[in-house]
């Protein structure tokens, strides 16, 4: 439930959160600070009560004792997760919950991270903010959530000329 919360409410990427060490998490100021691992940009990320509270509980409860920094790992091995395994895991719960999807679907960790942007795309925060939230290095990479946007892309079409009459089409 954690990684789902740090993915779909913080955008980070699925690489991210696998290499998350427990020193990287700063409750009193109730934020998460790295360094990501595709663009070697820092990002602070401020962790909400319900996204803190499902950390502390995986943390206290559920993580296996280990004297591995990363904050998820596998049980019973105790061994960081898999890239491959957090997906296998993510569509375990999907099809505990009843989420269909066809089999060409790519279903992954990334599919929060488009579901944010494009959200925060569709309520009018501009392109730069979104870049700086997800913690890309400039817009060109945010541009993606533009082609899943589908309100804000009706913006962008140009108008069609109106004909009076109709166009004959010479079928000979």
């Amino acid at each position: 439930f954690a990684i789902m919360l740090l993915s779909s409410r913080n955008g980070l990427r699925g690489s991210d959160i696998l290499n998350l060490k427990l020193t990287d998490i700063y409750w009193k100021e109730a934020e998460i600070a790295i360094i990501q691992k595709r663009t070697s940009v820092a990002i602070a990320c401020p962790i909400d009560a319900e996204t803190g509270n499902a950390l502390a509980d995986y943390i206290l409860n559920a993580r296996p004792h280990s004297i591995l920094s990363n904050v998820f790992l596998s049980v019973p091995h105790g061994r960081p997760f898999s890239s491959s395994g957090l997906c296998q895991r993510l569509k375990t719960y999907m099809n505990s919950a009843g989420i269909e999807r066809t089999s060409i679907e790519r279903i992954g960790m990334h599919t929060f991270r488009r579901s944010l942007g494009t959200t925060l795309l569709e309520n009018g925060i501009a392109l730069e903010m979104i870049a700086q939230i997800l913690g890309q290095k400039n817009t060109d990479a945010t541009k993606q959530y533009l082609s899943i946007a589908e309100r804000e892309l009706a913006k962008c079409a140009l108008p069609m000329p109106h004909y009076s009459g109709l166009m004959e089409v010479n079928h000979g």
